[in-house]
Parts: structure tokens; sequence; C-alpha cells
């Protein structure tokens, strides 16, 4: 009569260890890897100084984590993208927007960590990068020059003017790093805003962010021009619209425009108004290898 109990006790001890072991192995699974992200669908913009294409999130990893420069990185697991960013100067939080397929991921946790960071006993410098060597050891090697420069926003607290005022809501709004501020001009026959970034950049990046409150919709139709100078202005963008409140319009240059001028005009009658206009660039005869 004791043989019953006997049995039943001795499988499920059985059943347990062998689900034990089943989870460890799994967990132990050489070449297994997982990063938690700080941010899942969601990007960090302006501040990317080197992407990648066609590349595993394991490689992305060991990308950022072998250069110093690198403060974090993007990357989607769509199209295979990795891209590193440098620090933020400030508070981020208004530069992460949503973007399907994306993780965010800040890489300063896993330095120093053994199990993650293959550069522990040779310290780089920023603008090296830690390079494996096949006798074992690490050296640091000057990164590449062949990359994008990081990027600021080089319209911030720089002169403005549009062609209206509408309620006191001046041009200088647009690029005072407020967002519970905006520039309005009058409802007009194309309406338009400008910035002199005071010097030539190349520009890579256009961000807008439209009024948060109310009426987004007004923005569309929008052309947006650079130039070296007012008369002197191509068109780099068109947006058709319309907006809505508050949205946040990522416009990236597919080739890089040289200005020192931004212009803002909407096609038609309208009111034209801006919370915030970033323009992403770096100085055009900057030299990024030394």
């Amino acid at each position: 009569m004791d043989m019953i109990p006997y049995m039943y006790l001795r499988v499920t001890i059985l059943s347990s260890l062998f689900l034990l072991t089943k989870l460890s192995s799994q967990h132990q699974t050489p070449g297994l890897f997982r990063i938690q992200p700080d941010k899942s669908n969601t990007r960090l913009d302006g501040f990317v100084y080197r992407t990648f294409e066609k590349m595993s999130p394991r490689l992305c990893f060991d990308k950022c984590i072998r250069r110093p420069k690198c403060y974090s990185f993007n990357y989607n697991r769509y199209i295979l993208r990795c891209e590193l960013n440098v620090k933020p100067q400030a508070d981020a939080t208004l530069d992460f927007y949503t973007e399907n397929g994306y993780i965010y991921v800040e890489i300063e946790p896993y330095r120093r960590v053994s199990n993650y960071d293959p550069c522990i006993e040779n310290l780089c410098q920023e603008g090296e990068s830690c390079q494996s060597v096949s006798k074992g050891g690490n050296i640091c090697i000057k990164d590449e020059c062949n990359f994008q420069p990081p990027l600021t926003n080089i319209a911030v607290g720089k002169s403005t003017q549009q062609s209206s005022e509408f309620g006191g809501y001046p041009s200088s709004y647009a690029v005072d790093g407020d967002t519970k501020t905006l520039s309005i001009t009058s409802e007009q026959y194309l309406p338009h805003w400008w910035v002199d970034l005071g010097d030539t950049f190349t520009i890579t990046q256009i961000y807008i962010i439209n009024r948060i409150t109310c009426c987004g919709n007004r923005l569309r139709n929008l052309d947006i021009s650079v130039g070296n100078s007012l008369d002197s202005m191509a068109v780099c963008v068109h947006y058709n619209g319309p907006g809505s409140d508050g949205e946040h319009h990522v416009f990236n240059l597919e080739k890089e425009v040289v200005g020192r001028y931004v212009k803002l005009q909407i096609i038609g009658t309208e009111y034209l108004q801006l919370t915030e206009v970033r323009v992403f660039g770096y100085p055009t005869e900057a030299n990024f290898c030394k």
C-alpha cells in the first residue's frame, strides 16, 4: 500500500528535476544575448553620431560598449539598423519620439561588467575604439573618420523673424527651448518664419513641434527652405499635413544641405504657429577626425 505514494513522489521529483535542468540549460545557452531596453518603440533623436546597417542587436551593443564616446544606442530590429548616440548636453526628454521597431539602450550600466564589457583591462579615450587582437587582449585604435559627426540644435537662441505677429507671440519663441511658448503669425497669404543660424552649417535634420494646446491642423502645405541668403533659398522639404496638436515632425534630409538660413512658409492663407523649431547640423568646415 505504501508503494503507490512512493512511486508518485519519485515521479514528481524526477519531473521537477527535468524541468529545472531544462530551464537552466535554456538560461545558459551559449551566445544567448538579452538586454532589457530602457525604452521600447522609442528612438533618441538628434544625438546620433554613427550609424551601422544590417547588424544584429548583439553586434550593435558591442559597437557601442567598445567606444567611450557612445552613451547609448538605438536599434531597429526590423531593418537591422544600429545608431550610436553621444551623451546629451542636457535633459533630452523631448528628443525621444515614438518609432515602431526601435529600442533605446543606455550603455553605462554595462561598462566595467565582465559579462558585457570586453575592454575592462584597456580603457580607451574618447575618439578611440577598443579592438580585440588575435593573440588575446585589446588595443585602442583611432575611430574611423567616415561617420556623421555629433549633431546639435544650431537654431536655439538664434536671430529670427516672421511675416507678421499675432497676439504677442514673437518669432523668437520658436527657438527659445521652451515648449510652453510659441510663435504665431496673423492669418495671411503665404505666412512665413525664418531663422538666421549665424554661419554656414551642414544641415541634416529639421525638427518641428506643433502647437500643443490648439489648432494643430493649421500646420499644412508647408515648405521648408534652406539657403545662404534669404534671396537664394531652395525647398528641401514639403509637408502636406495637416498636423495635430503637439505633434513632433522630424524631417531627415535625404541629402545634406548647406546653408545659413532656414525658412518655413505655408502655401496658402493660414496662421503659421510653431512651438519649437530645431535645426540639427554641424559646422561645414569642421574637422571631426582630430
